[in-house]
């Protein structure tokens, strides 16, 4: 996570369940930076991240819901994380805290795909936005294992959807 030091403005995206709100969280922390959740801006919602990270520097955002429309909102001075976790990791994830994909669904038009949502949004980032965006990285989940933060699988057993910490 070293080469985002020096952003401002750093937008964690990706697949639900890949990560995003740790991922965030523990940016901020390394680079005292203001965390948001994507409950700050209204989730999914393209109008309220535009106003959120035009208002404010010196911040990181988690955003899995505004990912279909990330190449359009952000500028160049920007850097943009897609998350990248297994794909079991994130359908038992998504199993253990009953996540519904209909919203993700309806936003990558891909109602009647019937491959795994996170396997669809990565698809999108890699054909279609990761080229877009002067500044896109992409952090393993795994690879946050080391940082002070992280929790091993068995303390985040029975986390709730937002729930970073014991």
């Amino acid at each position: 996570m070293k080469r985002l030091k020096g952003f401002k403005k750093i937008c964690v995206t990706g697949p639900q369940r890949s990560g995003t709100t740790i991922c965030a969280k523990m940016l901020s922390v390394d680079y005292d930076l203001q965390f948001f959740k994507e409950e700050a801006f209204g989730i999914g919602s393209k109008e309220g991240f535009a106003r959120l990270i035009r208002a404010h520097d010196n911040f990181v955002v988690q955003c899995p819901a505004v990912s279909r429309h990330i190449h359009e909102l952000v500028d160049d001075d920007m850097a943009v994380v897609w998350m990248r976790r297994s794909l079991k990791d994130v359908v038992a994830s998504e199993k253990r805290i009953n996540w519904n994909d209909y919203h993700e669904r309806l936003a990558y038009k891909a109602m009647e795909d019937k491959r795994p949502i996170a396997t669809i949004k990565n698809s999108y980032w890699k054909k279609h936005q990761k080229n877009k965006i002067k500044n896109s990285f992409e952090i393993k989940f795994d690879s946050l294992k080391n940082h002070e933060l992280f929790l091993p699988d068995s303390a985040r057993s029975r986390f709730e959807p937002r729930q970073i910490s014991l």
